[in-house]
């Protein structure tokens, strides 16, 4: 039950198969297959949104259930209670006390977790298909009936701040991350740790994650997917029986969020720590998303898809310009690359890092590095590059697509953030018509030096 990395472009374009949205009431959607999933979607009277995908290759099924809320959606001063409430949403209800739930998907050979982000809360399932049923009104019962005594929430409130410590508080890699995305964003709440910041996870109370759990938990705000050896007609059924005859709350329908102000000047960020023994250094720019560009900060030709696409040609694999020219070419690195995380309601980033080879001066790694940014501005990059990168892509959206979970990931991530569903499904198509052109143009928008936070870790000078 711990925060988990967010969901690749790559892996966003799975989705490519969606269908298009449902209608009104409880009429399903006919699915619209273009080679990838067979994706079934339905809409329940009190608006949960549910999404099916048939598998039949093994009689188990994946189930989900994802919140539109994350800890970018927290009050400030309140950091760690999305994250909080996770944990405490497997205390039990009346109906279901204590580890009721978890007993049942342990008993039965099941497996369970869930993760909070920055912009959604998942639960999740996998449990042959006979389960289901019960599953789905056990998750039905503790959307809006969860009870919490004091006692566990104060010893819960404990796990959460220890997990912290384990985490980040020593871990110098994780405490780099964390000063790095609070200098990236300026105003925004991205910039504070999804785990949330020790002393305001202390300074929580029990009311507090209450009034989040009544605030943000209800059928109109939440999606359900269910991936397996199920069809659309059984799902809707039992979604009906389970889901539907929970009542909506007032969950409110717009995330209202600070956003970021023009930014001016890079920032730097250096964490010295003695039990380190390789220095690391990451630039990373303020970037796009699939569902917001912001045109104030980028421009008007900074196009995420393109984006996907440089970064694939700077570090998506060992070929790349990065690994190539730092690692094997010159030898100053024992490890170069770059990823970009598309997905996110607001903002997002580009990184680029290089760890220096021994002997290699961190400043000369640095050097390095930029010189290589800054042929991307000044001479471009190749239509061999681009058609190499969009190829090694699709090829890496065939290889994941043979997963039971993937798609349901998929389409939680991108539903949860509002993800236009026809862009989802036609992302192989835009993939495909990515040009030379667009890259460059998107590499001027987003590869801005004012935009970006330098990030060192390092030993403690003569540790």
């Amino acid at each position: 039950m711990t925060p988990k990395a967010p969901l690749s472009l790559k892996t966003l374009a799975l989705s490519s198969a969606l269908l298009a949205a449902a209608g009104p009431g409880l009429s399903p959607a006919s699915a619209q297959q273009n080679g990838g999933f067979d994706a079934h979607q339905f809409q329940l009277g009190n608006g949960m949104q549910i999404v099916v995908l048939p598998n039949h290759r093994a009689p188990i099924v994946h189930h989900m259930v994802w919140y539109k809320v994350g800890a970018a959606d927290e009050t400030p001063g309140q950091s760690g209670i999305a994250h909080l409430l996770e944990h405490l949403m497997f205390k039990g209800t009346k109906k279901n006390p204590d580890d009721t739930y978890s007993q049942f998907v342990v008993r039965h050979g099941g497996n369970e977790n869930a993760f909070t982000s920055n912009d959604q809360t998942a639960y999740h399932q996998t449990i042959a298909k006979e389960h289901l049923p019960q599953i789905m009104a056990m998750e039905a019962d503790r959307m809006t009936n969860l009870v919490l005594d004091e006692a566990e929430f104060l010893a819960e409130r404990s796990v959460v701040i220890e997990e912290r410590e384990q985490r980040v508080g020593n871990n110098p890699s994780a405490k780099l991350g964390e000063a790095m995305t609070a200098a990236l964003y300026q105003n925004h709440p991205y910039g504070k740790p999804v785990i949330g910041w020790r002393h305001e996870i202390e300074d929580l109370q029990r009311q507090d994650v209450l009034d989040f759990y009544d605030k943000w938990y209800g059928p109109q705000n939440a999606i359900l997917l269910v991936a397996g050896d199920v069809e659309p007609a059984e799902i809707f059924e039992l979604a009906k029986q389970t889901y539907g005859q929970v009542e909506p709350t007032a969950a409110p329908s717009e995330r209202l969020r600070p956003q970021e102000p023009p930014q001016y000047g890079q920032r730097r960020v250096v964490i010295e720590d003695e039990t380190v023994g390789t220095s690391q250094l990451m630039i990373r720019y303020l970037a796009p998303t699939m569902v917001k560009r912001d045109p104030n900060l980028f421009g008007d030709q900074a196009d995420p898809i393109a984006l996907s696409v440089l970064a694939y040609i700077l570090g998506g694999d060992s070929t790349t310009r990065l690994n190539r020219k730092l690692v094997e070419e010159e030898s100053i690195a024992v490890a170069a690359g770059a990823y970009y995380d598309p997905n996110g309601l607001d903002y997002s980033g580009l990184s680029a890092y290089i760890v220096p080879a021994p002997g290699t001066d961190l400043d000369a790694a640095e050097a390095a590095l930029n010189r290589e940014l800054d042929l991307v501005l000044s001479e471009g990059v190749s239509d061999e590059e681009v058609a190499t990168a969009i190829r090694r892509m699709k090829v890496e959206l065939v290889y994941e697509q043979d997963s039971l979970t993937t798609g349901a990931r998929i389409i939680g991530r991108a539903l949860s953030v509002g993800g236009n569903l026809d862009d989802i499904q036609n992302y192989a198509q835009r993939l495909e018509a990515v040009t030379k052109d667009e890259v460059e143009a998107t590499a001027k928008a987003v590869l801005k030096k004012k935009q970006t936070v330098v990030a060192i870790l390092r030993p403690t000078e003569g540790s």
